[in-house]
């Protein structure tokens, strides 16, 4: 007598997707963060206070570790809507709290003339397209050495 086994293959099961894509939920992180770091901009400059940058990763480091600590805590047992609404929340707060971040000191341009030149003293002319200056001494160009004579001359 002999026993055949039977064997049944199965299709593959599809997955099914029950949220939105990876690239709305994308789309719509950074539409948050847009829109958090306006708000955060107008806040601060009406209120016309700002948040130092050593300030702000001192608040923010913390609260992104708890953060972390929730969702491993929570996580499961949120529903997806949840979740999203948890992390909308957590990327608006700091989108907004970024938009208060005051910004990094821009080089300004002196009008006058700068420290240590007398307004009488005239500086030498550059001629256009050259690397020669007109005045007492040798032109000095890539070409020639610069002579040590002349360099004590002045």
């Amino acid at each position: 007598m002999s026993t055949l086994a039977s064997t049944t293959t199965a299709a593959p099961v599809a997955p099914t997707s029950t949220g939105p894509s990876f690239f709305v939920l994308l789309l719509s992180g950074l539409a948050v963060m847009f829109l958090g770091n306006l708000l955060g901009r107008f806040l601060s400059t009406r209120t016309g206070r700002t948040v130092s940058r050593k300030l702000y990763f001192f608040i923010t480091i913390p609260i992104m570790i708890v953060f972390v600590l929730v969702v491993f805590a929570t996580g499961r047992s949120l529903s997806a809507v949840g979740q999203y609404a948890l992390f909308a929340a957590y990327i608006l707060g700091f989108s907004i709290l970024g938009g208060f971040v005051e910004a990094p000191p821009m080089p300004t341009r002196t009008r006058g003339p700068s420290r240590g030149v007398n307004p009488g003293d005239e500086l030498p002319h550059m001629t256009t397209g050259s690397d020669t200056v007109e005045g007492e001494g040798k032109d000095i160009t890539q070409d020639s050495p610069v002579d040590d004579k002349t360099e004590h001359h002045r």
